[in-house]
């Protein structure tokens, strides 16, 4: 690469930077051109995105996040489609097509949300979907539309 300040060729380095992540301090590693002639230097943003995608896939594993294929299987095993879902999280279906595709990440509220109702499914699953009934994200009618399509008949003890 050529330096834009004065032309001359620039030399490829790796440089290291500690940041903070998700209350935590990491080390990030990536790509620097510099020029030895005016001084000047430019970090190399893909390698700097690709440092950022391992440090997110790191913690992901580390944390047990689940993957976006996991989300889109967790809603198909309900028989919900994404507005459904949509709806139940009180979020849009944009929101959870982009959740789904990867290209968004869970908030920690939705991750509480899938990781202790919609991906457990079952009894776990109904009360959640009690709980946006109760707390008016969705009407009586939704729920027991949603209810019914799941699958699931237990319900606090008693068959829906």
């Amino acid at each position: 690469m050529r330096c834009p300040e004065c032309g001359r060729e620039m030399r490829l380095s790796k440089e290291e930077s500690i940041e903070s992540f998700k209350g935590s301090r990491v080390r990030l590693s990536y790509d620097v051109y510099k020029c030895d002639e005016c001084g000047s230097s430019y970090v190399d943003a893909r390698s700097l995105d690709e440092a950022w995608k391992k440090i997110w896939d790191d913690y992901e594993m580390v944390h047990c996040i689940p993957s976006a294929e996991d989300l889109r299987k967790a809603r198909e095993n309900l028989n919900l489609t994404q507005e459904e879902m949509a709806l139940l999280l009180g979020r849009t279906k944009s929101l959870v097509s982009r959740l789904e595709d990867g290209s968004r990440a869970l908030s920690d509220k939705l991750l509480e949300s899938y990781t202790n109702h919609i991906i457990p499914g079952g009894e776990d699953f109904i009360s959640f979907v009690n709980s946006a009934a109760v707390q008016g994200r969705i009407s009586p009618g939704d729920r027991d539309r949603i209810v019914g399509k799941t699958g699931i008949r237990k319900l606090n003890g008693s068959d829906s």
